[in-house]
Order: structure tokens, then C-alpha cells, then sequence
């Protein structure tokens, strides 16, 4: 109803869509939602070149919408189409979330849809790990995504948050290392997360993020950069405690795919 002109719409998984504008500017300030919950918008509403078509566009939404649980769009995260280098080893990625999938197939990643995979606290985790581990049998290296952890997060709910990590810990890694045990030794696991989401905040932060890489040819999980600590604990006191400290994302990875 909204498209035309150069604007087209195209669904996603859960609150996730895309709308692409062709030849459409860049030069334009959006706010993320979970930046502002709870909080007016007013001030918020797209801002720079051409904003005004944007915030029409908005607006014409809740008339479409009007009676919908959903009762209107909001736009965010904009960007131009882009390139990415080749992932160094051939692999699979594992996502509901469309930017992830995204990611991974400009870095040319096979993407593999999990049936029941949503995004969301009713994500099936037992497929996740079992589609994994199918495509372990293919590609020597396999990215799986959880998004669970992350939505509680911006909800701001303890409860959540808590069965969410409880369910990944319970669900997912767990029969993922089960199998990884009975068909894949020698392997190695990296366990991270792209952002923190603080509950008192409901939004992304800048703080550092955990991470843990375990290498089954090895007694113990190994913490930091490939050094054991005394921690066999996965929390921020327990890596703060290392010392040990990766200061540019990628080369976490470089570290975790050598041999």
C-alpha cells in the first residue's frame, strides 16, 4: 500500500523488515527503537535529506495499520548496499535475524534456514543445534546466532533474560557439545556475543563483551586468548579477572581459526 516510487517493503522475521529506497539519500539521522522505549518521540523522528518523505511514510502507516497490534512503521538502521571480503575458511551460518543471515552470505557464508527458528524466547533450540551439527558434516566451520538473550534485554525483564540463558546454556550448547563430542573431535568453540544489553537500560552498550574459546584437544576451557586462568566461569567479573583483553573484534577470530 505504502510502496511505489522507488520506495519497496519486504517482510521479515518478528519486528524486522526492509524497506529499500532506490537512489533514495544517505544523509539521514535514524534512531533505533530500543533506543527510546518508553520515552516520546518527537524528537526522535527521522531527521536530514528528504526526512520529511520518511516521517509521511510513517505517519500514512498507522493509517494502514489502523486496528492491528502492529499500528504503524518505524524506520531505523539505514545504510548503502555494500561488499564484504570472503570469509577466510568455507562455512554455514545459523540466524532468524535477516542482518545476521546478511552478513554471512556477503561474506559468503551458505546460509542454512532452521524450521522453528523465530528470533525470538520460542526459538527451537534443539533444531538449532541439530542443523549445526548437519552442517558440520559439510563445512569446517559453522556461525550459530541466538537473538533470545538480546530481546529480554531491551524488554528490560530479569526473568527472561535468565530463562533465555538458561535455555541456551541447557538446549543449545549443550546437545551442540554432545554431538561435537561424539562426531567432530578434534574441535573448537568460541562463545560470544556482539554487544551488551543492559536490563536498567534496554539498549545496546559499549561495554566489553565476554567471550570464551574451549579447544577439545585441551583439559580445560581455555580463557581470554587462549590462556587458563583459574575461571571456569562464563561472566563479566570472571573475564574481567583474566586480563586478558581483545581490543579489535576481528582479531578474536583470527585467533580462534588457527590451527
Amino acid at each position: 500500500r505504502l510502496g511505489g516510487n522507488g520506495i519497496e517493503f519486504y517482510p521479515g522475521v518478528s519486528y524486522r523488515h526492509i524497506m529499500v529506497w532506490r537512489r533514495g539519500p544517505v544523509r539521514l539521522k535514524l534512531t533505533p527503537p530500543h533506543d527510546i522505549t518508553g520515552r516520546p518521540i518527537e524528537s526522535h523522528l527521522p531527521k536530514g535529506e528528504m526526512a520529511d518523505r520518511l516521517i509521511r511514510l510513517m505517519s500514512d502507516s498507522q493509517r494502514v495499520l489502523k486496528g492491528n497490534r502492529a499500528n504503524s512503521i518505524w524506520l531505523w538502521g539505514h545504510g548503502k548496499a555494500t561488499r564484504l571480503s570472503r570469509f577466510p575458511k568455507k562455512g554455514a551460518i545459523l540466524s532468524a535475524v535477516d542482518i545476521v543471515r546478511g552478513v554471512g552470505r556477503l561474506a559468503g557464508l551458505e546460509v542454512i534456514r532452521v524450521p522453528g527458528a523465530t528470533g525470538y524466547f520460542d526459538t527451537d533450540y534443539e533444531n538449532k543445534a541439530r542443523y549445526a551439527l548437519r552442517a558440520l558434516r559439510k563445512f569446517p566451520f559453522v556461525f550459530v546466532h541466538l537473538e533470545a538473550t538480546d530481546e529480554a534485554g531491551h524488554m528490560g525483564d530479569l526473568k527472561r533474560k535468565l530463562k533465555a540463558l538458561e535455555d541456551f546454556d541447557r538446549r543449545l550448547i549443550g546437545p551442540l557439545w554432545k554431538g561435537l563430542e561424539k562426531e567432530f573431535r578434534p574441535y573448537r568453540i568460541l562463545l560470544t556475543s556482539d554487544h551488551a544489553t543492559p536490563l536498567r537500560l534496554k539498549t545496546h552498550t559499549r561495554d566489553p563483551v565476554v567471550f570464551a574459546i574451549y579447544d577439545s584437544r585441551f583439559p580445560s576451557p581455555l580463557v581470554g586468548e587462549g590462556r587458563v586462568r583459574g575461571s571456569r566461569r562464563f561472566n563479566e567479573k570472571a573475564a574481567k579477572r583474566t586480563g586478558d583483553v581483545v581490543g579489535v573484534g576481528y582479531r578474536l577470530m583470527k585467533e580462534f581459526l588457527k590451527s
